[in-house]
């Protein structure tokens, strides 16, 4: 494997093409698929679900369990699934904050769903996850957990923006906490100005790999820390204005 065996690689799947070609669970097996997550798009459908016990008992050693949207007033059926899970041995249930995406957004609001004030999460959608947990806490063993939407667009998201940035960054780029690239963008107003820009960095003696020339749009990406050491001397050139 390219990041060695201790890299955790985990699926999120319908289980839909599982039904259709069981042999592609043996594949993922083989592959070294740390863990499997199941999203049963209809909770009361039995299918996926007694598939997923299946593999549980075929691949006991396998992490195996559900994970799906906490859907308001649906409490009773997110008991039945969890209550399931922990009667087949499976090792976990992972509720999600039920949220309004640029995809479901005219869908859901037709269904009457209303989103909370600070964020996309749809309202109740947190309430009934509790009433599920609370309804099992005494006679289930397995392991529940909740993701808030606040959770997944200030850590999971941000850690995605990071790792997404770093795969991505020029060389002169910084990746910041946020996972956002910074960089200085020098601009001129004319392709005579912009010769001298490029002049000047290379009498400067700024590397090549340090900047990026663009005739195009007229300007220069480069290190930040740069472009605030020599901003003022580009300044000083009365025969181009730098922004």
């Amino acid at each position: 494997m390219l990041y060695g065996e201790s890299y955790h690689i985990h699926l999120y799947t319908s289980g839909i093409y599982f039904l259709r070609d069981r042999s592609l669970i043996d594949k993922l097996y083989d592959t070294g698929l740390d863990e499997l997550r199941v999203h049963p798009k209809n909770l009361k459908s039995t299918g996926v679900r007694e598939l997923t016990r299946e593999i549980k008992a075929e691949y006991p050693a396998w992490s195996i369990g559900f994970e799906m949207p906490s859907i308001p007033y649906r409490a009773l059926d997110l008991v039945d699934l969890i209550r399931f899970a922990d009667s087949h041995g499976l090792d976990f249930v992972n509720l999600n904050e039920f949220e309004f995406t640029d995809i479901n957004y005219g869908t859901l609001r037709e269904w009457g769903f209303v989103s909370v004030l600070h964020n996309s999460a749809v309202r109740d959608s947190k309430e009934a996850a509790l009433e599920a947990f609370v309804a099992v806490k005494d006679d289930t063993e397995i392991p529940l957990h909740f993701c808030s939407s606040g959770s997944k667009d200030g850590i999971q998201l941000k850690q995605r923006y990071r790792r997404r940035a770093k795969s991505v960054k020029r060389p002169f780029e910084f990746v910041s906490e946020d996972g956002l690239l910074e960089f200085a963008r020098l601009t001129v107003f004319d392709s005579k100005s912009f010769d001298l820009l490029i002049r000047m960095l290379e009498k400067l003696e700024i590397p090549s790999d340090y900047y990026a020339a663009k005739p195009d749009m007229l300007c220069v990406d480069i290190v930040d820390v740069i472009a605030v050491e020599i901003i003022d001397e580009l300044r000083k050139n009365r025969k181009f204005v730098v922004t």
